[in-house]
């Protein structure tokens, strides 16, 4: 009788990580542990990005001359990881677009 009592109805899945929580499942009803989670969107986007790999650039306001090692979109935009020497040292750092420019050919 008191195991009844506790048994949610038969339409209800529950367990004991998702007690408690409240949800509905994108395809209409109670959500389950078999929907698929949305962990990217459904269509790639293509991101253009100013400058490219192996591209040497200059910090502004500093005048350093680095190269551009690594490339990122994240929520606060586009980034750009730059590596430099400074001081007999390598140092690399994530710069925005408008903190870096184009290094003059010669």
């Amino acid at each position: 009788m008191r195991r009844a009592l506790l048994r949610r109805p038969s339409g209800a899945r529950s367990n004991r990580f998702t007690r408690g929580t409240e949800s509905t499942s994108r395809f209409g009803g109670a959500a389950s542990v078999n929907d698929p989670i949305p962990l990217r969107p459904r269509f790639p986007v293509a991101v253009h990005f100013e400058y490219d790999i192996r591209q040497a650039v200059v910090i502004r306001g500093s005048s350093i001359e680095a190269t551009v090692t690594g490339l990122c979109k994240d929520t606060h935009g586009l980034q750009y990881r730059v590596a430099y020497w400074y001081n007999g040292m390598r140092l690399d750092c994530w710069v925005f677009g408008w903190e870096i420019s184009p290094k003059a050919s010669t």
